[in-house]
């Protein structure tokens, strides 16, 4: 017995294409339809009725029992095994005179077969193109805008053949892309319809098993479409349950606006304290579905990125910002200050750098932790643009006399600084320091901080006695 798992890579086309190059090998190939209990039934009873008019009354169990005993030789065909809920042990036959050919989205089918298990991973270029090519029956002269669909299209064959039927029939590869991204929901719902066997679109098989996960495993995956496709980290799940996904608190007169507790209730399916196999279950779920891989040591998650285009594409565009905010304030729970390594930012980087500016930046609390991790990786411009964001807010809310809003001057003068643009980071600085001067005194130590940093603006841009009157008084 043998299993082919995976949704990427056309998983049906490979097992006809093996079973065509090897038929004559066998007595007789039964193919049969497991997306449902009953059609797996129904074609496997009208298997065995199939072989005359004696049989004509035969039961899907007859079929087995048949396969069992008196006939050698056969291949039995199980294609599109994709429901966990499906226990296909009674369908099976144990006879070591024939063979067993899974395909599946469900990585649990393996157990039907540990040994035969093969795992189908994403097309390479070059066959992705040739796809997308021959299913399109065309011959450009250069590979460049194939390249460009397939890379899109994430290497998924069944999304490269819906493409090709496209292109096929409008003759408009240069266009394709554009169209694409303008009515992408459309044409990966449009079922193929030229000499493929593919039974559903692109979506409507993503619909078929992601409508059969647990709540919290959506969830999870919904969550997931809006972090980077590769390495997603557990600890980013572990530590923001730990800290019950709340915004670090930068400065106590800047503290998390009330709608981060929206966003907080909308995590909770997580639980409210960190549960090894509570946790587990969800992946698990997730990956027997085949809509995540897990690294090897089981801390990094990799999904998809057309996966996470259609759960975008199926949330709708409220949803879409729910969950964009919701995953923003998953990433906050994680951040904290780090003393040493800042290792585990970069792990969070390029999920942080898949939320928005405009969500990063949305309250002046966001904004700020938000900051506390692109500092510590010097990116000085993700820092500026934060801050920039964060002024007005606080101007508006408090003026520029209060304590938060000189904060958030003082840091944003800092930055410019350290970005260039010193004649804007000493007239800021200066008028930090003004205020400062004005409200709480020279001696208080804001005070005297603003004092060293517009010293050392001031000596950068070569005025060192001026920089030195001013650290002396």
């Amino acid at each position: 017995m043998y299993t082919i798992w995976t949704w990427r890579a056309g998983k049906t086309q490979l097992a006809t294409n093996w079973i065509q190059g090897h038929e004559e090998e066998f007595t007789r190939v039964i193919m049969v339809d497991a997306s449902s209990q009953s059609q797996l039934e129904a074609d496997l009873a009208r298997s065995i009725r199939s072989l005359g008019p004696e049989y004509s009354k035969m039961t899907w169990k007859d079929a087995v029992a048949y396969l069992d005993g008196k006939e050698k030789g056969w291949l039995l065909y199980v294609d599109n095994a994709d429901s966990p809920e499906l226990d296909l042990l009674p369908y099976l036959p144990r006879s070591i005179h024939g063979a067993t050919l899974i395909t599946t989205r469900n990585v649990g089918c393996v157990n039907y077969a540990p040994d035969g298990a093969v795992h189908v991973g994403g097309l390479e270029e070059s066959e992705a193109v040739n796809l997308l090519h021959t299913t399109a029956n065309i011959t450009p002269t250069s590979d460049v805008e194939s390249l460009e669909i397939v890379r899109e299209l994430g290497m998924l064959a069944l999304a490269i053949t819906q493409a090709g039927a496209y292109i096929r029939k409008t003759r408009s590869l240069d266009t394709y892309l554009e169209t694409f991204r303008q009515y992408r929901d459309r044409l990966l719902r449009k079922q193929p319809d030229i000499g493929t066997e593919y039974a559903f679109s692109t979506y409507t098989a993503f619909d078929l098993s992601f409508n059969e996960l647990p709540a919290n495993t959506q969830d999870f995956l919904k969550l997931c479409a809006f972090l980077h496709h590769s390495l997603i980290p557990k600890d980013l799940f572990k530590r923001s349950i730990s800290s019950g996904f709340t915004t670090y608190t930068v400065r106590d007169s800047l503290p998390p606006p009330e709608s981060d507790k929206t966003f907080i209730s909308n995590l909770r399916f997580l639980g409210p304290n960190w549960n090894e196999i509570t946790f587990q279950e969800i992946v698990d779920s997730a990956s027997q579905a085949s809509f995540i891989d897990v690294s090897s040591d089981g801390s990094f998650y990799m999904v998809h990125p057309l996966l996470q285009m259609y759960i975008k594409d199926r949330l709708g565009e409220e949803e879409n910002r729910r969950y964009m905010h919701t995953t923003a304030q998953l990433l906050l729970g994680a951040i904290r200050p780090v003393e040493d390594s800042n290792e585990w930012f970069w792990q969070l980087l390029p999920h942080v750098d898949s939320i928005p500016r405009s969500v990063q930046s949305e309250s002046v609390a966001r904004g700020l932790a938000f900051h506390e991790l692109y500092y510590s990786l010097g990116n000085w411009k993700a820092c500026r643009e934060l801050l920039e964001a964060a002024l007005p807010r606080c101007d508006l809310a408090e003026g520029k006399r209060d304590e938060g809003s000189l904060f958030v001057m003082g840091e944003l003068a800092d930055l410019l600084w350290k970005d260039g643009q010193f004649d804007k980071a000493e007239k800021m600085e200066r008028e930090v320091l003004d205020l400062l001067l004005e409200i709480l005194g020279p001696r208080h130590p804001d005070t005297i901080s603003a004092v060293g940093n517009l010293a050392n603006i001031v000596s950068d841009r070569g005025r060192l006695d001026e920089a030195e009157k001013m650290l002396r008084e």
